[in-house]
Formats: structure tokens, C-alpha cells, sequence
């Protein structure tokens, strides 16, 4: 598992990773905590998002959140909102 302080919305494969608050992309804002453990799965092309989804879970909350990305040939998409369970 790697603590990353990059932008989030581009991890690509597989990974569990840690993210800190001075991590970029679009963090899951409505878990508390400064820290997210992201799971996720993606392929990302250099125009965008190809398919991905990803899990945060945060050391403060007792939510999870998860976002997606709906598979598109040609990977110009982006993630959708982070949803909140």
C-alpha cells in the first residue's frame, strides 16, 4: 500500500493507496478525516478516463464513498460524483 499525495483521479490499475488532504484530484469532501484509503480499479488513456470506479473509506468516518466512471471506447470520460453510503 502506497501514501500518495497526487492526484487521485488519475490512479491507474488496481491499487489500495492512502491519500492525504494534500492529495489532488477530487477528494471524497463529505468523509471526515485527512486521510482516504482508495480502492480502485481503472484504465486511464491520456484523453481520459477509459472505465474506472473507486471506494474511499477514511480514518474519520463511518461512511464509504465510490464514484465511477462508465466504460466509454473512447477514453475521454471522467469520473461521476462522489456517492455516499
Amino acid at each position: 500500500m502506497k501514501l500518495i499525495s497526487w492526484n487521485i483521479d488519475s490512479l491507474n490499475g488496481r491499487c489500495i493507496v492512502v491519500a492525504t488532504a494534500n492529495s489532488t484530484g477530487t477528494l471524497p469532501k463529505d468523509l471526515s478525516g485527512n486521510r482516504y484509503l482508495i480502492i480502485c480499479d481503472s484504465v486511464v488513456s491520456p484523453n481520459g478516463i477509459i472505465y474506472g470506479v473507486q471506494m474511499a473509506l477514511s480514518f474519520g468516518s463511518n461512511n464509504i464513498a465510490i464514484r465511477n466512471c462508465n466504460f466509454n471506447n473512447a477514453g475521454s470520460a471522467s469520473y461521476s460524483s462522489w456517492r455516499y453510503i
